[in-house]
């Protein structure tokens, strides 16, 4: 009897929890009411999506529910930093934010993110795609209304069910838009160009006249006030009604006519690897891009792989990004693609070197360990592979990426930081990334104060520690030139001057020339020491005190303009230079440069006919060459 009435309280106990309703079962969620703005129903059938970005599957990252008849909805997440991300309502319906995402975090203490949505009946154009009858299968549609409206881009979509026809609602219908429509393995080959443009007032559900052709080519709708709708490179039909715009898709390419990258991935000592993964990036001539999720391929044993690469357009490039366990990812430089006759374009060989991997502890600005922050790296579109939720603990680990110098992020909610973290092929260092608070300016932003000029008593600094673990004032140096360098390990100009530093060091190293640098607050030293290591940069350097980088003791003190900035102080403490004292005549700084520049042997400007690297290097002996001849100036100062 005991056995059965377990039994039974096991059943009665399962059917109380299939009761529940889903909403009210999961324990980190996001969960909220859509309503109409008007009316204030709810409003069923909206989809509510959410963006996860760390998970690995692609197919994961969102999360979405549709809003029952109560207009409610629940979306299970991890704990920790989520989006709200797009709100898809039912046909007729839009969105009354132009912009619905945000920012969230769930914690033990607040598990549930509520968000509520208000929709607005709008102004609805139904869609209607003609595949060729070439087509094997209606591969998955979209298609889009855009405007560019002053600084606000407003655009509504939709995804095409398996018969091509969709519908995009759009709260105010006035004015040219684009329509965009693709596949997501970019095969649909569609009429470039395709625009609508709509009168004030012109209402898609009650249309009169069928689509007139002009003579430039236009199809002009008219609706039953007399107003218009002009459609260009695309056709209209009207049903009941219903404006309906029809885009006649031209081909499709198939996987015999798409031209096809043949490569091959090999380690440093050129064996073949195995199962990386091969995905293709598409990028603009301005060099912004995106990888296909859907378009890659996996090595053979000999280290090969054919992937597909449409060409979208005549200045569209491809590059490719490339992944393996234990191996630094990396992508290769984008390029135009040139086929040849047999349809193939092949690729230089790739090396992959061996990678590394860190450790990554995320704290809150109490230095709180925060479970399910999100951690990414940013070098490169492989690096973002990588990209790591925190434990409990409030750690990850990063692997898999390419030594060197790594941008990584970690967010958590409106909390949020990034740096520049220095890696050594293997295992590295924990790293620690403190966040703060980027939702709204802080309330101890400095008043920007002008920079030190020349002849401006050098102040004492304030400083948390130094890398070698001695105290030192400014005060310790009077009768030597001290050059302080004002930087920052997540600062990329920084880091490019490096070299610069580094050459004048060694110049003046034995003499009355004492270099100091003083990074900003808010950073471990851990990282500061790393990349001192990395770099071999012999500089000893002071961590500020203080938070953040803008509040800053010693930034403040020097009124800082930007990063990298270099003051010279002379032998008796008297500012001599300040890179960040900027003379009120641009045109003769630019002059001075100019003839400085020449003076080196430099060509004028100084990027002419170079490559990026050939540009750093120039920079480089121009920074040595002028500060240079400022450390001479102040040593001729004699000290008191």
């Amino acid at each position: 009897m005991r056995r059965y009435g377990c039994l039974l309280l096991t059943m009665s106990i399962c059917m109380l929890v299939s009761n529940v309703p889903a909403w009210a079962q999961s324990h980190y969620r996001m969960d909220g009411v859509v309503t109409d703005a008007d009316t204030q129903k709810p409003v069923a059938n909206t989809t509510v999506q959410v963006l996860i970005t760390s998970e690995s599957e692609p197919s994961q990252r969102i999360r979405k529910s549709s809003t029952d008849d109560a207009g409610r909805y629940s979306i299970e997440v991890p704990a920790g930093h989520g989006w709200a991300w797009q709100l898809v309502p039912p046909p007729g319906y839009c969105s009354v934010e132009t912009n619905a995402t945000q920012v969230f975090a769930t914690t033990d203490v607040r598990p549930v993110f509520t968000k509520n949505y208000q929709v607005r009946k709008g102004s609805p154009i139904e869609f209607i795609v003609r595949y060729p009858d070439t087509l094997s299968a209606v591969p998955k549609t979209f298609v889009s209304l855009g405007q560019q409206k002053g600084n606000e881009y407003i655009s509504g979509y939709c995804e095409l069910n398996e018969k091509g026809t969709g519908t995009v609602t759009m709260l105010q219908l006035t004015g040219k838009f684009n329509v965009h429509c693709g596949d997501e393995k970019r095969k649909l080959v569609v009429p470039d160009g395709m625009v609508a443009e709509f009168e004030e007032g012109f209402d898609p559900r009650n249309v009169v006249s069928e689509g007139k052709r002009q003579d430039d080519g236009t199809v002009v709708v008219q609706d039953s006030s007399s107003r218009t709708a002009t459609l260009k490179n695309c056709a209209a039909l009207v049903r009941d009604g219903q404006l309906i715009v029809v885009i006649n898709v031209d081909a499709a390419r198939s996987d015999d006519e798409s031209p096809q990258l043949h490569g091959r991935v090999v380690a440093a000592n050129t064996d073949p690897i195995q199962g990386a993964t091969v995905t293709v990036g598409f990028y603009s001539e301005g060099g912004s891009g995106s990888r296909n999720i859907n378009i890659k391929a996996t090595t053979d044993s000999n280290g090969q792989f054919s992937v597909d690469a449409p060409k979208l357009s005549a200045d569209q490039k491809v590059g490719l990004i490339i992944t393996r366990e234990g191996f630094g990812g990396m992508d290769t430089k984008p390029t135009l693609v040139t086929v040849g006759a047999n349809g193939i374009a092949q690729v230089d060989p790739i090396t992959l070197k061996p990678g590394c991997s860190v450790r990554v502890r995320v704290v809150g600005p109490g230095g709180t360990p925060l479970h399910g922050a999100v951690v990414e790296p940013l070098n490169d579109q492989a690096s973002r592979t990588r990209i790591a939720r925190t434990g409990p603990d409030g750690e990850c680990l990063l692997t898999d990426l390419a030594s060197g110098l790594m941008r990584i992020s970690a967010q958590f909610g409106t909390l949020s930081t990034s740096t520049k973290v220095p890696l050594d092929t293997g295992e590295n260092e924990l790293v620690i990334l403190k966040l703060r608070d980027t939702s709204a300016p802080s309330a101890n932003q400095p008043e920007r104060k002008p920079a030190l000029a020349a002849g401006t008593a050098a102040p004492e600094w304030t400083i948390m520690k130094w890398s070698d673990g001695k105290d030192r004032k400014l005060s310790d140096f009077r009768g030597k030139v001290v050059v302080l360098d004002f930087w920052g390990v997540w600062c990329g100009p920084c880091i490019h001057a490096i070299p610069a530093m580094k050459e004048l060091h060694d110049r003046y190293k034995y003499g009355d020339v004492v270099f100091l640098g003083i990074h900003t607050a808010g950073t471990d030293m851990t990282l500061v020491k790393r990349l001192l290591k990395q770099q071999e940069w012999e500089t000893i350097v002071g961590l500020d005190a203080g938070d953040e980088i803008v509040t800053g003791e010693t930034v403040q003190r020097y009124a800082i303009q930007g990063y990298p900035s270099v003051v010279v102080v002379n032998r008796n403490g008297t500012v001599a230079f300040n890179s960040g004292d900027f003379p009120t005549d641009r045109a003769l700084f630019m002059h001075e440069m100019e003839t400085l520049a020449k003076s080196a042997g430099l060509p004028w400007p100084i990027d002419k006919d170079a490559s990026e690297e050939e540009v750093m290097e120039r920079m480089t002996r121009l920074q040595v060459v002028m500060f240079s001849r400022v450390i001479d100036e102040a040593l001729k100062t004699k000290a008191d």
